[in-house]
């Protein structure tokens, strides 16, 4: 996988086709793993992704998509969990059906960074 470790718990996503064997692996293993979505221009997600970094402690993986380095990972995969139409956005890929969630407060809660 072409990733850049931030640590075991958060990993950078480079380019589209790496989110694509994130997700089919998930399709395979079924271990819950979130995807954040974000922008690097964005306060809010520049705020979050310190806090992420700095508080992360829980067990599933975190990965981080930049809007400028993975543009289209931002729609390619909206038949599988929706159109992503902002920044930050959590992806909770899980056993069930993926969950997306925007707004900031429950990024937070979900995440535990908060």
């Amino acid at each position: 996988m072409i990733t850049d470790k931030v640590d075991d718990k958060i990993v950078v996503i480079e380019t589209e086709n790496t989110l694509g064997k994130i997700i089919r692996s998930h399709r395979k293993s079924r271990e819950k793993v979130f995807i954040l979505f974000l922008s690097k221009w964005d306060k809010s997600c520049d705020d979050l992704i310190k806090n992420t970094l700095e508080k992360y402690k829980r067990k599933p993986k975190v990965y981080l998509v930049d809007s400028w380095t993975c543009a289209k990972a931002f729609v390619t995969y909206r038949s599988y969990f929706g159109a992503i139409t902002k920044a930050p956005t959590l992806v909770t890929l899980s056993p069930g059906s993926p969950r997306v969630e925007s707004y900031l407060p429950n990024i937070y809660r979900t995440l535990d960074v908060g």
